[in-house]
């Protein structure tokens, strides 16, 4: 009986980890595809053209894939995010909001995608979660 008894509570263990394990996937899955709708909506709102179509398209691979497909979305991402004709390069002018407001805006949402990218894709490009 003693052995079944521990049988048991390493099955629970190790299922309680599998199960946070999905809930953290989830949340970064989420926060992800967060990040991308926000730069979007920001980048249509000031009518800047091609990002918001590539973002989009993201949006919609990521929605559903399989964590491993997701994690090369985010390394595709990342490649991304800096360097000329980047995301983190583009420059909004203004409509009636402030310019500088909206560049930071942008910036802002530029740094969290990198970070939320990395813990998906983990340090050296490996799995993290």
């Amino acid at each position: 009986m003693g052995k079944r008894v521990l049988f048991i509570l390493i099955a629970c263990a190790l299922l309680s980890q599998l199960l946070g394990f999905t809930k953290r996937r989830r949340v970064l899955r989420a926060e992800y595809l967060r990040l991308l709708t926000e730069a979007r909506a920001l980048l249509l709102q000031y009518s800047v053209r091609g990002w918001p179509d590539v973002l989009a398209k993201w949006e919609r691979r990521a929605k559903f894939a399989p964590w491993t497909l997701l994690q090369y979305f985010a390394r595709v991402t990342q490649r991304k995010l800096g360097g000329m004709g980047s995301l983190g390069d583009v420059v909004i002018s203004g409509k009636g909001r402030s310019e500088e407001e909206a560049n930071n805006q942008l910036l802002a949402i530029v740094g969290s995608l990198y970070a939320v990218t990395t813990k998906i894709v983990g340090p050296n490009g490996t799995q993290s979660v």
